[in-house]
């Protein structure tokens, strides 16, 4: 069980978001190793001027702030991890981030598997 690479950004953005509020595309982007461009896909779900097919803007997750940078849009203890992994596109990605990223990702996919391991076919 692996997230996609658009999916794990957007775990990373929440944590990012939360320790600092208000943080631009710039920084978001420094501190997750990869392009301001991957993280507006992630974020607003624009490319190059195009809506992209999802986002944690649209999905109400984050809010853009009117003074530059994003905020969550809901308390930090509200949020799922399967409210961002349903925002995001599932379509994979090449990973290019540092290794907090990697490590996140990793630690998803184990307790993902975990969880499902956990499940029956009869408990559903």
């Amino acid at each position: 069980m692996e997230l996609s690479g658009y999916q794990t950004y957007g775990i990373v953005i929440l944590q990012e978001l939360r320790r600092t509020p208000g943080v631009g595309l710039a920084g978001l982007a420094a501190a997750l190793g990869v392009s301001e461009g991957t993280i507006q896909q992630v974020v607003s779900g624009d490319k190059d001027g195009q809506p992209t097919s999802g986002s944690l803007v649209k999905a109400g997750l984050v809010e853009s702030r009117r003074s530059g940078g994003y905020v969550l849009a809901n308390p930090r203890h509200q949020v799922t991890v399967v409210e961002v992994v349903a925002a995001l596109p599932t379509v994979s990605r090449p990973l290019r981030a540092n290794q907090r990223v990697l490590d996140l990702r990793k630690e998803v996919a184990g307790k993902l598997a975990a969880a499902l391991g956990r499940m029956r076919v009869d408990d559903l």
